[in-house]
């Protein structure tokens, strides 16, 4: 008997509703034209009432409604925040930054297969990718690809160096480009300094290619990667050298380049580290504890260093990396 009730109820309420929408449709003047982009949902199609020019919504691609929506005021500086914000350093800027950063952007569309910027060439403006693809391509060779969200151009800028590579658009690319000095007064008096000519060392370095010989590294976005080469310190390592020693609390992590090193965890088991091993504590990193393990070279070369604050906030903002190195302490 419940049943019942319940389904005549949901019956006058669908007949309800439907003769309310067409109450509503019916007086006013131009009802045809609201009725022909009116689709019903929740009610069958014996139960659709004959000659009032309504119809339901179908299934299936094909009958995909279209929706034209205005386009909001101010889409345009919208957009460039939106593109700013993408970039984890300069999601954090005050108000003041941003409104600064709209005054000295602007908004560049390239066709396919155009040069944004060539190899060798003074660098003259910094770039930001709104939509669309690019390719780094560099002594012929494409070396990476980027996308909406990702940046480049601000090496040449930082270091005054020739242009190390060309950039050319893989798609219709949708760009925000700044000036040089438009960049750097836009930096100054911001700690991103730093960061970024750790970068820009870090991108002339293979540091790129030794991130893609880590398994967990190598699957993250060209976003992510760029972040972690900002925070990344290279540097060289003797023979011997220790990476840490048991008790000492974990402030840092460390991704091989060309030494060798050794770990040898609480039970005394070694293993042999080589290029592209990411090797630390990194659960004493999220919560402070003391190594239990030792780590140290046993073959001189380059490592990259990862500053524990930094690699913290890191894994904070990517918790799917934070969650392949849970319980690890090397990913070879």
């Amino acid at each position: 008997m419940r049943r019942f009730v319940e389904q005549a109820f949901s019956e006058r309420s669908l007949e309800a509703d439907a003769a309310e929408l067409m109450r509503a449709a019916g007086p006013t003047p131009d009802a045809p034209a609201v009725k022909q982009r009116v689709r019903l949902i929740h009610i069958s199609e014996a139960d659709l009432p004959i000659g009032e020019g309504l119809e339901l919504a179908r299934t299936g691609f094909e009958h995909t409604i279209d929706l034209p929506v205005a386009e909001p005021n101010h889409a345009e500086a919208l957009e460039a925040l939106d593109a700013l914000a993408s970039i984890e350093l300069f999601r954090h800027f005050n108000v003041a930054r941003c409104r600064e950063f709209l005054t000295i952007s602007r908004r560049e569309i390239h066709a396919p297969s155009s040069l944004i910027i060539g190899q060798g060439e003074p660098g003259d403006r910094f770039y930001i990718i709104v939509a669309g693809e690019a390719v780094v391509v560099k002594d012929g060779a494409v070396v990476k690809t980027y996308r909406a969200g990702d940046f480049f151009g601000e090496t040449a800028l930082i270091t005054g160096a020739p242009r190390s590579a060309d950039v050319r658009a893989k798609t219709e690319l949708v760009l925000l480009a700044v000036d040089k000095y438009d960049f750097l007064s836009f930096l100054r008096g911001t700690d991103l300094v730093a960061a970024l000519v750790r970068l820009a060392k870090n991108r002339d370095l293979p540091s790129w290619d030794v991130i893609g010989e880590n398994p967990v590294l190598r699957v993250l976005s060209t976003a992510q990667k760029t972040q972690l080469q900002a925070l990344l310190e290279h540097v060289p390592v003797a023979t011997d050298e220790p990476l840490w020693t048991p008790g000492a609390a974990p402030d840092a992590a460390w991704l091989l380049d060309s030494a060798v090193a050794e770990l040898t965890d609480a039970s005394g088991t070694r293993v042999l580290l080589h290029k592209g091993a990411l090797l630390g504590d990194f659960d004493g990193m999220l919560t402070p504890r003391p190594y239990a393990s030792g780590a140290r070279v046993v073959q001189a070369g380059d490592v990259y260093r990862a500053p524990a604050p930094a690699l913290r906030l890191f894994l904070e903002n990517n918790p799917g990396v934070q969650l392949a190195l849970t319980g690890s302490q090397y990913i070879d």
